[in-house]
């Protein structure tokens, strides 16, 4: 724990026989000099953690509105709670493959922090991680096998990078964020299995973004998961352009509205102006009798 956490001091110091502390050009450090505890709050500009730390402490630069940039060593294997929370003025973070776990709150608040590459070796975010944070692109690697479902609340423009089939980009897709996925091939041990449901929203993702194929193939497979998932049949009907996939779902869903308006505009496309009639008709009297 920062024992200074939000003092606006520019320097720590203390004798050099305490036997549980050592400051290091004013940053306080335990005696073994592989935890940093503390980092003064009124201290300027840009840092470089040295060599040989192991952790950053809990707390450790909170309210610290001067600084601009970190640098962690390759040393480092854990950043602490709200280890950087309120860094306002803080835009560059260079984290190494060291990292494993990244915990609660660790940049919550960082409002000119915009970018960042998690590297390969990261397997945890905490809660609030990056919670109001400015970030606008996120890299993510394959090892990440945890994401605490809030770790990104209040990153109103935030788009992830994602392996394709990684946790990660389960994760997006779960929680609605908007990401691009790399071909980057991904080890066995970090693919995760994904339930009719995974492939429905990602099929949906790409939908959106105008890659057809892909959205088929992911219909395709929520549907061979699931044989009754209807949204999956309409969804890749809006992706064939096919009527016959909106016939399905209405088959399984007759109530399905989106379905029949779908339709019509399939039938439309192929001329077939009274089905389509017969459709939008059927559409609007569904609509009608919904609560």
């Amino acid at each position: 724990m920062n024992p200074f956490a939000s003092c606006d001091i520019a320097y720590i110091n203390g004798p050099s026989d305490n036997p549980v502390y050592v400051s290091i050009d004013g940053v306080l450090y335990d005696k073994q000099q592989k935890k940093l505890i503390s980092y003064p709050g009124a201290k300027e500009g840009a840092y470089t953690i040295p060599k040989g730390t192991l952790h950053i402490g809990d707390y450790a630069f909170l309210r610290c509105e001067r600084l601009t940039v970190v640098t962690i060593p390759d040393s480092v294997t854990s950043i602490g709670e709200a280890a950087f929370t309120r860094c306002e003025r803080l835009t560059v973070v260079t984290i190494p493959d060291s990292v494993t776990s990244i915990g609660d709150w660790a940049f919550s608040h960082c409002y000119n922090l915009a970018s960042l590459t998690l590297p390969d070796g990261v397997a945890s975010i905490g809660i609030y991680a990056f919670w109001k944070s400015s970030l606008t692109d996120v890299t993510i690697p394959a090892s990440v096998t945890y994401i605490d479902h809030r770790a990104f609340d209040g990153c109103e423009e935030l788009i992830l990078t994602v392996a394709k089939g990684s946790y990660a980009e389960k994760y997006a897709l779960s929680n609605g964020i908007p990401y691009v996925s790399n071909d980057i091939p991904i080890p066995d041990a970090y693919a995760v299995a994904y339930d009719a449901k995974d492939y429905q929203l990602r099929g949906r993702a790409y939908l959106d973004q105008g890659q057809y194929d892909l959205a088929i193939a992911d219909y395709t497979a929520a549907i061979a998961l699931d044989p009754n998932l209807s949204v999956a049949y309409n969804n890749r009907g809006h992706a064939y352009h096919c009527q016959e996939q909106y016939t399905q779902a209405i088959e399984l869903n007759p109530g399905y509205v989106i379905a029949y308006q779908n339709r019509a505009n399939a039938y439309e496309a192929t001329g077939d102006m009274g089905a389509a009639e017969s459709d939008r008709l059927k559409a609007e009297e569904l609509n009608g009798n919904l609560p």
